[in-house]
């Protein structure tokens, strides 16, 4: 009977692990995990496959749980887990033995129309060599678990860095390309200055110089993962989407609030795992701040820009998803590899705009990513914003998906500000609006057919946002 052979599989995989390996799973030692295929879709104890991620961190894998797992399962597995590394701690360094649990997300207040939560648990097991042999059997049949996959290196998108004025801001306030010898403006509504309406924009990334003039007190600091890093970006990455998102001169989104949530050191390189705990951070503080209602501010949203790429990561999606069903918006950076973004995490997201880059002659930049997983194109070359210095007025002109992703973040943010009063005519639903109907209504507002060499299957967009003129047609979409 079924609860038997889950029983007597414990009983084997904590007592008789050579049998385990033995007769029912094959070998596993490190991260070069054979992938085993299930064999019955009915049994109760599911084989999982192992994502092995491109370069995997040795002994370390994320492990997500199932929708609506319960807390007491979670406990219990946990529990299991102890047992295993106590009962051969002998061959190892116990201290190497460590679960790192997040949640994306709360129950209590989730409460839309009656749907389940989209609650999302996992947790970071990091371990000695000796017992992932132990482990992983286990973990590859358990049922309540969704996914596991290695641990792995994160990386922004490089950038190249380029002299040049920010015409980017011109080019998305207008429907055709911008000219040489052009009066470059920015045109914008000036209710999206709105001191009352508060939207947050966080850049998770190598932190930002949240003392840079250009930001008028409106960047603070959100929270660092990396273990025994410090509260500043050594790297100007994160400080320059910052300045693209939301400065005051160089910004998509003069008025939303920058927060720096560092995934990433100051070499630009970081962890899968820092990464899914830094959208665990921004879920929770949206949830605060929809909760809060502070007197004489209005709280319209929350936005994440993601100018990083990794592997496929389904782990990294189902966090994404998780976030989005919460209310949370992202841009990604589709990435520089001039390859299928498909290919790449997060820009493979279905619930994310990935954001291909455009030259100043609207031709699509050579280095850019493509594919049906690019959703829009915003500018992404020589394109000028804040940086990093000691004078913290420093600014520097760089050239990646890397900016064009934040063009998208703080048009996002900007559509966020303006979006109408909850008892407006257009606010059929009465509520905050989703990422998936935004989603929409900025890749329908977009400029058609504007982008020279545009690869078959995809689309052929660049983002525009209204040139500070009446948005009704926008809302109405």
């Amino acid at each position: 009977m079924k609860p038997a052979f889950t029983n007597f599989y414990l009983f084997l995989v904590l007592f008789g692990s050579t049998i385990v390996r033995a007769s029912i799973i094959p070998k596993v030692s490190g991260v070069n995990t054979e992938i085993v295929a299930p064999t019955n879709k009915n049994e109760e104890l599911s084989s999982h496959f192992i994502n092995v991620m491109k370069e995997s961190i040795p002994n370390e894998y994320i492990v997500m749980f199932k929708k609506n797992v319960k807390s007491y399962q979670i406990q219990a597995h946990f529990k299991h887990l102890q047992v295993i590394s106590n009962l051969h701690g002998k061959f190892f360094d116990l201290n190497t033995f460590k679960i790192e649990p997040f949640q994306i997300g709360r129950n209590t207040e989730y409460n839309q129309k009656g749907d389940s939560s989209p609650l999302l648990n996992g947790y970071l097991l990091k371990t000695d060599s000796s017992l992932v042999s132990h482990i992983l059997p286990y973990l590859k049949l358990i049922n309540i678990i969704e996914v596991i996959e290695t641990n792995s290196k994160i990386h922004l998108n490089k950038q190249t860095i380029q002299e040049d004025t920010p015409w980017g801001l011109t080019r998305i306030s207008k429907r055709d390309r911008v000219w040489i010898g052009e009066d470059q403006k920015y045109l914008y509504d000036m209710e999206s200055l709105n001191p009352k309406v508060v939207v947050n924009s966080y850049i998770l990334d190598t932190g930002i110089n949240i003392e840079h003039e250009q930001f008028e007190g409106r960047a603070s600091w959100g929270i660092t993962i990396p273990d025994n890093d410090n509260e500043f970006d050594y790297n100007g990455h994160g400080t320059h989407c910052a300045g693209v998102i939301g400065s005051r001169d160089f910004g998509v989104a003069k008025n939303t609030r920058l927060i720096a949530v560092k995934v990433l050191r100051s070499n630009g390189d970081g962890e899968m795992s820092d990464l899914i705990k830094g959208i665990e951070y921004v879920v929770n503080d949206h949830l605060n701040n929809l909760a809060q209602n502070i007197t004489g501010t209005e709280f319209k949203g929350s936005v994440i820009n993601l100018s990083i790429g990794a592997g496929k990561s389904p782990a990294l999606t189902l966090a994404i998803k998780a976030a989005t069903k919460y209310g949370v918006h992202f841009a990604v950076a589709a990435g520089n590899e001039q390859d299928d973004a498909c290919y790449l995490s997060p820009s493979d997201s279905e619930d994310v705009i990935t954001v291909g880059a455009t030259g100043f002659s609207d031709q699509m930049a050579f280095f850019s990513n493509y594919g049906p997983c690019v959703n829009i194109f915003a500018p992404g070359m020589n394109i000028m914003s804040t940086f990093i210095g000691p004078n913290n007025n420093e600014t520097l002109s760089l050239t990646g998906t890397s900016m064009a992703s934040p063009h998208v973040a703080g048009l996002i943010a900007y559509f966020l500000s303006l979006q109408p009063e909850i008892d407006s005519q257009y606010n059929v639903k009465k509520e905050l609006i989703s990422p998936e109907i935004l989603r929409e209504k900025v890749s329908k507002f977009a400029t058609k057919d504007a982008i020279y060499d545009v690869p078959e299957l995809t689309p052929n967009l660049m983002i525009f946002n209204g040139r500070g003129e009446n948005l009704s047609k926008f809302w109405n979409y």
